[in-house]
């Protein structure tokens, strides 16, 4: 189904980048992250939670 010429899953997209883009533009480095998420083509980075765990002797 097209709604003014954009698919709903379009604009489902659209509407996630939006609010995606909204909450980086109110940090104080919002110039950066911006620049940083178009040149990802729109994706989030990955984070590993590995990475955050502890030490799993413990």
């Amino acid at each position: 189904m097209k709604v003014l010429g954009f698919t709903v899953e379009k604009l489902r997209r659209l509407m996630a980048a939006r609010s995606v883009l909204l909450k980086m533009l109110q940090r104080p480095n919002a110039d950066q992250e911006v620049i940083a998420w178009v040149r990802r083509h729109g994706s989030a980075d990955v984070v590993r939670l590995d990475d955050f765990r502890g030490d799993p002797t413990r």
